[in-house]
């Protein structure tokens, strides 16, 4: 009998296994192929309230500095700035070389007469010297003043007018007489005059 029911156990423990797993499917189709867990899950509540917000922690240590970015594009030109005050005067600088002469000025306007001046007392007087001219002849003859005078002309006559000629007259280097260059033309005959200076003092 005890083999026997051994036997029937055995027999039996197929059908047990087979009942749990066909129950366990019937549930689970009842529940939307959910497992027990997942079906815990999602019956979730209504999100509650939010909590106070808790206090701050404590600050963190310093990190270390990071690497230098490149430099950014340069910024717009910022406004003039307000003018500065005037700087003291500076020390005279050695003196330059000499400009050229710039171009002569208009004539200034004419001056006012001057006095008078009082009445001169020199006189005119006329000294005279004779000459003699040889043939085709050529001389300079000197008339002179007297002491302290000045020529201030002269000039000649002669015995042949169209014989005797005057190359050159002046004064001489003191002004004190007056000089005459005279050429005979006449080649066969010498002809004679006076040569005259007009002179003042």
């Amino acid at each position: 009998m005890a083999l026997g029911g051994g036997a029937v156990a055995a027999g039996m423990v197929p059908f047990a296994r087979h009942a749990v797993t066909a129950g366990t499917a019937a549930n689970a189709l009842r529940l939307g192929g959910k497992t027990p867990a997942q079906l815990a899950k999602s019956l979730r509540g209504t999100r509650g309230p939010q909590g106070l917000q808790g206090p701050a922690g404590p600050a963190g240590t310093t990190g270390a500095t990071g690497a230098t970015g490149p430099q950014g594009p340069a910024g717009p030109q910022g406004p003039a700035g307000p003018k500065g005050n005037t700087g003291t005067t500076g020390a005279a600088g050695a003196a330059g070389p000499k400009g050229d002469t710039g171009a002569t000025g208009p004539a200034g306007p004419t001056g006012p007469a001057g006095p008078a001046g009082t009445p001169g007392t020199a006189a005119v007087s006329v000294h005279t010297q004779a000459y003699t001219l040889a043939a085709n002849g050529d001389q300079t003859v000197v008339a002179s003043c007297g002491a302290g005078q000045k020529a201030v002309g002269g000039g000649y006559d002669s015995d042949s007018a169209l014989a005797v000629i005057n190359l050159d007259l002046k004064p001489t280097a003191a002004d004190d007489g007056w000089s005459m260059r005279l050429v005979n033309e006449d080649t066969g005959a010498s002809h004679a005059g006076t040569v005259y200076a007009i002179c003042l003092g």
